[in-house]
């Protein structure tokens, strides 16, 4: 950066609604894995428990779907995170453009 060549950060006005959309991704994915728990919850009781071909079939999809869940679970959490510090840094970037605004319109011709 050359010196005396202005810098500005631009904040795009619509980086709150940005972050909505974050959240509204973390909610599905959320409510994708109440699904596959229940999927789960309805393979245990559907598949029987008493002969073989129910022992195999638990023994190949209980732990996956388990599995499954607890991941996307995890990754609806981690998008539930990031839409609120966005949310948070949205906040910080507009009350900072606010205070840059109102140092520009100051008047500076008053004692101090």
């Amino acid at each position: 950066m050359s010196q005396g060549t202005p810098h500005y950060v631009q904040i795009p006005g619509n980086l709150r609604d940005r972050f909505s959309h974050v959240d509204e991704i973390g909610e599905a994915v959320l409510a994708l894995a109440a699904k596959i728990e229940q999927i789960n919850t309805l393979n245990k009781t559907a598949a029987g428990t008493d002969d073989g071909i129910a022992k195999a079939y638990h023994g190949q999809i209980d732990r996956p779907t388990e599995y499954l869940a607890t991941m996307v679970q995890e990754i609806g959490r981690i998008f539930g995170v990031k839409a609120e510090a966005g949310s948070a840094a949205a906040s910080v970037l507009e009350r900072a453009e606010d205070d840059a605004q109102d140092a520009a319109n100051a008047d500076w011709t008053a004692e101090h």
